[in-house]
């Protein structure tokens, strides 16, 4: 991810913004999407879960599952 210098300037805001164009636009020939469903895990060992989180929810993404020790965030690519 970001350097530490560099986190809260909203780089990786623009990036992941982006990298959802490309995915919905059909512009990544090599990742394949399931049904236009894609789906991440989001550990909740991670130091910044709720931060994460809510980044991820703002974006569009739901929450699809609720684990022990992870959530699945999903969203529609369509």
């Amino acid at each position: 991810c970001t350097s530490k210098k560099n986190r809260g300037k909203g780089y990786m805001t623009i990036l992941f913004k982006h990298f959802l164009k490309l995915l919905k636009n059909n512009e990544l020939e090599e990742v394949q999407i399931d049904n236009n469903h894609l789906s991440l895990y989001l550990l909740k060992s991670n130091p910044d879960f709720i931060k994460t989180k809510k980044f991820y929810l703002e974006n569009g993404f739901t929450v699809k599952e609720h684990l022990t020790d992870k959530i699945i965030l999903h969203i529609n690519l369509t």
